[in-house]
């Protein structure tokens, strides 16, 4: 955008009669660019002028547009990069709430089954059980309803 205006002030300060003269080109401690028919600062960089307001014109003119697409064509990146990622930011957060209500489902199931069953065992390798103690079968529970807890909203 710095550069469209820096065309623009150029075929301003050409138009305005200055096209015979010396043109100085300078940027201020803002970074903002200047123009002059003198160097407005130490570091003031001489531009070569052609002759004829119409060439600078066309010239000016044609160099405008092309910052004009480009600005234009960054803009509308930045608005595509912004959309994908708030897609993928959306679809992170679905696919974290599909876990959670998936982990949510099965602890209450779990807890369920420790609840209705009189009595809870582990399966050995052997293919036999063994069944939890009274305290084994609370503390089970207890694990049980802390995932509850952990994984359901309410």
């Amino acid at each position: 955008m710095k550069d469209a205006g820096m065309a623009l002030g150029l075929v301003f300060l050409l138009a305005s009669g200055l096209a015979g003269a010396d043109v100085y080109r300078w940027k201020d401690e803002n970074g903002r660019v200047h123009f002059g028919d003198r160097p407005g600062a130490v570091r003031a960089d001489k531009i070569d002028v052609p002759d004829g307001e119409r060439v600078l014109e066309q010239d000016g003119q044609q160099q405008l547009d092309a910052e004009r697409a480009v600005s234009r064509q960054r803009l509308l990146d930045a608005y595509r990069e912004e959309r994908e990622s708030k897609q993928r930011e959306q679809e992170a957060r679905e696919a974290r709430e599909r876990e959670r209500e998936s982990r949510c489902i099965y602890a209450r199931d779990i807890l369920r089954g420790y609840q209705e069953s009189g009595s809870i065992y582990q399966p050995l390798a052997s293919g036999e059980r063994r069944y939890l103690s009274a305290t084994e079968r609370r503390e089970e529970i207890d694990r049980a309803r802390a995932d509850v807890a952990h994984w359901c909203d309410d």
